[in-house]
């Protein structure tokens, strides 16, 4: 019974292991971020995203940030993309397992897009956890929020 038992877990670590190597999509280096994977399959998707939001730009760049839930104290994680003046910034949700980050198929379709303004008005989880705002908002600041399949 414990060599099945053993069997099992060990099952469960591997095939958890695998999914977490597959959907590996950066890593902390000392509390830098630093994205390891290849990224353009995600560009893709958020730009034409973009195009249904009939926001006219594209994506140009990634980077994996931290948020702090106002409310528990809890970090967050998110990968952000950025059109090339940053006045359009498109998230989604990433979770740090160890000092991996791992971005699952369903994270990557739900998304929050805050366009607008270069400074400010960039992506930030809710106080509640469930949901995004804009955070320091311009006068023409706009969050659109979406979800892909």
């Amino acid at each position: 019974m414990k060599k099945i038992m053993f069997c099992l877990i060990t099952l469960i670590f591997l095939g958890f292991n695998s999914f977490a190597q597959d959907n590996k999509i950066g890593v902390d280096k000392k509390g830098e971020y630093v994205i390891t994977a290849n990224l353009d399959y995600i560009m893709k998707a958020w730009n034409d995203v973009l195009k249904k939001q009939k926001i006219n730009t594209t994506l140009h760049t990634f980077e994996i940030k931290s948020g702090k839930d106002e409310n528990s104290g809890q970090l967050y994680f998110m990968l952000i993309g950025y059109n090339h003046d940053h006045s359009t910034k498109v998230a989604c949700m990433v979770n740090r397992i160890g000092g991996n980050f791992i971005l699952t198929p369903s994270q990557s379709l739900y998304t929050v897009t805050c366009t607008g303004c270069t400074e400010g008005c960039s992506p930030k989880g809710t106080e509640d956890g469930k949901g995004w705002k804009c955070d320091k908002p311009c006068t023409d600041c706009k969050k659109t929020e979406s979800i892909s399949y």
